[in-house]
């Protein structure tokens, strides 16, 4: 699906790179997403009752909500009409070009597309949706 997708960098107050995502939300929504959401949107009970882990020392969202209220969230690249999977693959490529500290240093965390890829795993693109714009 063609939506206005782009790629945002956060930054701590001394200018270090600290992570890089991709979104179609404003960046007012990802701060906000990164500093105060508890939980994430259930599409089945079509409410945010899905708890959001991942909030252990040395993550993003811990390092955020512990030490980074000066931090500055940004665009890397603008918003533009694309699609999930190649915004995707242009995040990976930024993260592994640019080294953000609090990116994890997994492959799920310098390939953001190949979970993507696996049927069953959050945010499964279908093979027609898997093209280039």
């Amino acid at each position: 699906m063609i939506k206005d997708f782009g790629i945002y960098q956060v930054h701590n107050e001394h200018g270090e790179l600290m992570y890089i995502g991709s979104t179609e939300k404003t960046l007012s929504k990802v701060e906000y997403n990164h500093r105060e959401e508890t939980h994430f949107w259930n599409p089945k009970t079509k409410k945010k009752d899905i708890p959001i882990g991942n909030i252990d020392p040395g993550s993003f969202r811990y390092e955020l909500r512990e030490q980074g209220q000066y931090w500055i969230f940004s665009w890397l690249q603008e918003p533009r009409k694309t699609t999930n999977f190649t915004i995707l693959i242009e995040e990976g490529a930024c993260i592994r070009a640019l080294n953000p500290k609090l990116n994890k240093k997994t492959e799920w965390g310098q390939y953001p597309l190949k979970p993507r890829l696996q049927r069953g795993k959050p945010g499964f693109i279908k093979q027609d949706e898997r093209v280039y714009l």
